[in-house]
């Protein structure tokens, strides 16, 4: 009888983990939205700034650096996540996947850094948008199935 209290407390732990991780990465992913959209404007913009000497004025560094800076407190989360995960043990698959989107963001927040604005960043900030999406599926689909192992 313990021991199947233990496990029924050991699930409700493990489901309340799961949907903090969900709440966690819902909000996440419309955060990155909006970075990828404003990573758009910046680089309109950026094309209509340039001097003739490709300078990219001021204005623009600092939306960079902005958009970096949410980049990277993306690949923060991500980090958090991944800690949140491997304390529980709830499962192998999601720390590896929330590493590899803390890898990929880190990369889009040093591309900011430089100003780099273009289509291969925006393309990359597309595909952790489809990272996010698919890890979301995938949550909530465990959530369902009554998280755990």
């Amino acid at each position: 009888e313990l021991e199947d209290a233990l496990a029924q407390l050991r699930q409700e732990m493990q489901d309340q983990v799961l949907k903090a991780l969900e709440e966690r990465l819902t909000a996440m992913l419309a955060k990155q939205r909006e970075l990828t959209a404003l990573t758009k404007v910046t680089d309109r913009l950026k094309g209509e700034a340039l001097t003739a000497a490709d300078v990219v004025p001021a204005s623009i560094q600092e939306r960079c650096a902005k958009e970096s800076k949410g980049e990277a407190g993306l690949a923060s989360e991500s980090h958090d996540a991944i800690k949140l995960l491997e304390e529980d043990g709830t499962t192998a698959v999601f720390p590896e996947l929330f590493a590899e989107l803390e890898i990929d963001l880190t990369k889009v927040s040093d591309r900011l850094v430089q100003c780099e604005t273009g289509s291969t960043t925006q393309d990359m900030q597309r595909q952790i948008e489809e990272m996010m999406a698919m890890l979301l599926d995938s949550l909530k689909k465990r959530i369902e199935e009554g998280g755990g192992t």
